[in-house]
Order: C-alpha cells, then sequence, then structure tokens
C-alpha cells in the first residue's frame, strides 16, 4: 500500500489558525451508496480518472442535503 495517498484523519479536526471566511451548515443529510461491477461505471467516469475500488467492486454514491446559514 501507498503511504503517502493515505488520509490525514487528524487534520481536519484541527481548529483553524485564522478566523473563517465562510461559513455554512449542513442539514438533512442522507447518505446512499450502491456497488457495482467496474465495467458498469468505468463509461462513465473520465478515462484520465482511476476507478477508486473495494473488494473489486466501484462504489456509486448519491448524498442530498441543504445548506442554510451561508455567509
Amino acid at each position: 500500500m501507498d503511504r503517502s495517498a493515505e488520509i490525514d484523519r487528524t487534520t481536519p479536526t484541527l481548529a483553524p489558525e485564522r478566523t473563517p471566511l465562510l461559513r455554512q451548515s449542513w442539514h438533512h443529510l442522507l447518505f446512499l451508496h450502491w456497488d457495482l461491477p467496474p465495467e458498469a461505471v468505468r463509461p462513465l467516469v473520465p478515462a484520465a480518472l482511476d476507478l477508486d475500488l473495494h473488494d473489486g467492486r466501484a462504489w456509486v454514491g448519491l448524498i442530498p442535503f441543504t445548506i442554510t446559514g451561508t455567509r
């Protein structure tokens, strides 16, 4: 496994050093996911992008939500 591609799960939880420029609140989130054979997804994804597979399956997600308080 290429460790340089590993996700940093700590840094996003640290408070920023500066005042935020933008703010928003997310509500009513729904996470929907389907696993599909890679050959079904490949024609829908630009050739320059790799499919991120898990156990040989491609995953497609749909996440509808509402944003309020954007400023």
